[in-house]
């Protein structure tokens, strides 16, 4: 661009994808499973969403509540599809759903 201004929607789309796939960690998948693997480090945010991901056909939420009173979906990492429970584990870490045990086209 060298001294030119840029657009004010220059960062707006490869921010989102920051936090999707790096901090809440949902990692597409070529063959429609999910893999869900957040960088935030353990003890560092008590809670995050991020709600209504349109994923192969599905909605996907992905919720991190250290204690479980901020969402009320208990405590720990949850992967809900279509507003259902599939997945979830008491500390951040990978979730890996495939199409067999979760997820249908």
């Amino acid at each position: 661009m060298g001294d030119r201004e840029r657009s004010r929607y220059y960062n707006h789309s490869t921010y989102n994808d920051l936090i999707i796939t790096g901090i809440v960690g949902l990692r597409p998948q070529q063959d429609g499973s999910i893999v869900i693997n957040p960088l935030v480090p353990q003890g560092q945010w008590p809670y995050f969403c991020l709600d209504g991901v349109t994923y192969r056909g599905h909605t996907l939420t992905i919720i991190w509540d250290q204690d479980g009173q901020r969402y009320h979906q208990g405590s720990g990492l949850t992967l809900l599809v279509d507003g259902h429970p599939v997945a979830s584990r008491k500390d951040l870490g990978v979730i890996s759903i495939t199409r067999d045990n979760g997820i249908t086209e």
